[in-house]
């Protein structure tokens, strides 16, 4: 081999080995993503939606709407979580399966608030 084959083949091997190195960071950045995204949108509000339920309870129920309305927010976040997993890739065929099964709850919510804003009026 000449000394510019090797130096070719040297700049090449480098080359792809950082190319490499920017795939590995980028896919752990995304994961990172996909988790964050996962906590904010449906993880926290889930927690927010348990306070509120159990502070209803102990107040004998005087706002109901609150918990319909905390319900669609953490429904959203479903929602948006599952459409990023969609298009990026990450969600399992189980994770998928379970997502569609939560969008049937997502139109039974969606009757409910609409018949509990009915009913307070």
């Amino acid at each position: 081999m000449s000394r510019k084959q090797k130096a070719v083949l040297g700049v090449s091997l480098a080359g792809n080995v950082l190319l490499l190195a920017f795939l590995i960071v980028g896919y752990l950045k995304m994961s990172l993503v996909h988790e964050e995204l996962f906590y904010s949108e449906v993880q926290y509000k889930l927690v927010e939606l348990e306070g509120l339920i159990e502070q209803q309870k102990q107040e004998e129920w005087p706002d109901p709407n609150l918990v319909t309305a905390q319900l669609g927010d953490v429904l959203n976040g479903i929602e948006t979580a599952t459409a990023s997993g969609n298009y990026s890739g990450w969600l399992s065929d189980a994770e998928r399966s379970m997502t569609e099964s939560l969008g049937a709850a997502r139109h039974f919510t969606d009757t409910l608030m609409t018949n509990c804003m009915r009913s307070a009026q």
